[in-house]
């Protein structure tokens, strides 16, 4: 009677623990944890095929279980270690460039063929010397279809003077959310004028919140009105509401005015000033009013729109130049500054879309660090 049950049981019991080890999967301490017990128990058919071969009786063999499961520990752990096991364990770890689910740059014509499938984020914004505030009307006038607007400058922190920097978790819940984004989404981010600005800004933000399916539209919407692709214009429908929520705040991604006064001291990491190289050598007045001129001592300059160019992010090796030729050590962890936190992201895109190296961003760049009341020290050159 026992040899009967045991075709159905293994049926029975590898539909059941498919969706069981899934879910335990997509938590990596949970699944290193519990990898000693699933392989005992994942033996069991293999077991149970292998005692058939030699002609040991179910009743026997469901006896002999209590002598073997010392072996079949001490096995499990084997297994849990093995480079297989291991690579399984690597691929469900936030640790595998930060939460890496989708690429990080599409192209139009992947846009337009998942269109359907995806939640557009119009993301434009622009630096205070083109003096033109207004993006709201131009998203009005024309957007990508079904595209949503996301301000940074109103989905930001309100209770500091600095300019958009990061909300709470609370915040950025409710204000995605209202956007009709939920966190399975895959959010696909552009700028109106091809310079990813402040598409990259978006991007990062979603993935400090934990938001794994975040890209960023190469060339923005003039690639998109170059492909021909259809638009929308006038006064969009409210989205339908969603419920947002965060998975994970990813602190390793952020840095802030005590994470880079401590490095002047230890060099643990390097800034990369993402703001055009005069105003980095303290020959430009900053946009923001008040501020002193120069950088960050020990910092290299290597501006957002020289790393880019006719809306393309620049291949590997040649970035690798431009890194090379400012003096970037890249053994070292990268933080990126600018002047408020913006164009910085686009830095940080371009190490991670072209170089898979991720990095942090320093959220409140020049216009904290500038500020004479922080008493900050300011190299001009």
């Amino acid at each position: 009677p026992y040899s009967a049950l045991i075709p159905c049981f293994k049926q029975w019991y590898q539909r059941r623990v498919r969706g069981f080890l899934s879910t335990l999967t997509s938590n990596k301490l949970i699944y290193l944890l519990a990898s000693p017990l699933l392989f005992t128990l994942f033996s069991f058919p293999v077991l149970v095929d292998f005692i058939s071969l030699i002609n040991i009786s179910s009743l026997d063999y469901l006896r002999s279980l209590h002598h073997l499961q010392p072996l079949m520990f001490v096995c499990s752990f084997v297994a849990t270690f093995s480079r297989s096991s291991i690579k399984s364990l690597y691929k469900h770890s936030t640790f595998k460039r930060t939460m890496s689910s989708a690429p990080p740059i599409v192209t139009p014509a992947w846009l337009f063929e998942n269109l359907k499938s995806v939640k557009v984020v119009d993301s434009s914004w622009y630096v205070p010397m083109e003096k033109r505030s207004q993006v709201k009307p131009e998203f009005i006038r024309c957007r990508i279809p079904g595209a949503v607007f996301f301000h940074i400058d109103e989905i930001c922190d309100r209770n500091t003077h600095l300019p958009h920097n990061l909300p709470t978790p609370a915040e950025f819940e409710k204000a995605v959310g209202e956007l009709g984004i939920k966190e399975t989404d895959h959010v696909i981010t552009y700028d109106q004028e091809g310079k990813y600005v402040a598409s990259a800004r978006v991007w990062w933000t979603f993935r400090v919140f934990g938001h794994k399916n975040i890209s960023v539209l190469e060339g923005g919407l003039p690639a998109w009105l170059a492909n021909s692709f259809p638009i929308e214009s006038g006064e969009r429908a409210p989205p339908i509401p969603a419920k947002y929520i965060h998975s994970h705040f990813h602190k390793e991604l952020v840095r802030n005015l005590e994470d880079v006064t401590k490095n002047l001291e230890t060099q643990e990491f390097e800034v990369v000033d993402a703001r055009p190289r005069d105003r980095w050598l303290g020959k430009q007045p900053e946009p923001r009013p008040g501020l002193l001129q120069g950088q960050i001592p020990h910092s290299k300059s290597v501006p957002a729109f020289e790393v880019q160019r006719d809306g393309k992010i620049f291949e590997k090796e040649e970035l690798l130049e431009k890194l090379k030729s400012s003096g970037v050590n890249l053994d070292k962890p990268i933080v990126t500054s600018c002047g408020s936190g913006v164009t910085a992201a686009i830095v940080s895109l371009a190490l991670y879309a072209r170089l898979g190296k991720d990095t942090s961003l320093y959220d409140g760049s020049f216009a904290e660090w500038g500020d004479p009341k922080n008493n900050k020290p300011v190299l001009q050159v």
